[in-house]
């Protein structure tokens, strides 16, 4: 079972947020009629586990995640309240992860006693002869953080984004790659006028 801290020291989460495992992506949707201008205020709903593995048992993992997202929107002049002062948004997260497997070859010519002989792949070719490429397997967590920020009073969706990123082991340098994903991601809060949902 992968519980947050793991899922947060592996995520937030995988470069597409690729470059094999130090992959990362941040992209956005939003509903066009929303009034941006009007919101000022937020209420946080929690977070929400989409795989169910168990990743929210971890309060630090849950506090990591609200920590870094609360200082986005706070960069945004959105101000945290509570449920009973009628606030603009609901904020509500969620997370999941999947394991995944990356396959790379790595061109190599067998001239030299520090070649890896691989055996996949082998040709002939070049003027030194047998030439080989290596095969490189890797196995990594992708992680993924959606943000939804929803409208109190119409409760529709407002503005949504999508964080996915590879997992590292070290649970504080997978938050700053959350931390890099968010603000990407914010930066495109609010919509600019004219600008079609998905972009």
């Amino acid at each position: 079972m992968l519980n947050l801290g793991r899922f947060l020291s592996m995520l937030i989460a995988c470069g597409a947020l690729l470059a094999g495992c130090a992959h990362t992506n941040a992209r956005t949707d939003f509903d066009p009629s929303a009034d941006f201008v009007s919101y000022h205020t937020y209420y946080w709903a929690g977070g929400k586990d989409i795989t169910g593995g168990g990743n929210l048992e971890n309060s630090l993992a849950d506090k990591r995640i609200k920590d870094i997202i609360t200082a986005q929107l706070s960069s945004k002049g959105l101000s945290e309240v509570t449920e009973s002062a009628k606030p603009d948004l609901v904020v509500l997260y969620w997370i999941g992860s999947k394991d995944k497997t990356s396959v790379e070859r790595v061109p190599g010519t067998a001239t030299s006693a520090r070649v890896v002989w691989s055996r996949y792949d082998p040709y002939w070719g070049g003027r030194w002869g047998r030439t080989y490429d290596e095969v490189v397997v890797r196995n990594y967590t992708e992680g993924t953080l959606i943000v939804d920020l929803i409208d109190a009073d119409t409760k529709q969706l407002a503005w949504r984004a999508y964080l996915v990123q590879t997992v590292h082991k070290d649970p504080q340098k997978t938050a700053q790659r959350v931390e890099a994903n968010a603000m990407a991601a914010f930066a495109q809060y609010p919509p600019a006028k004219g600008v079609p949902p998905g972009k």
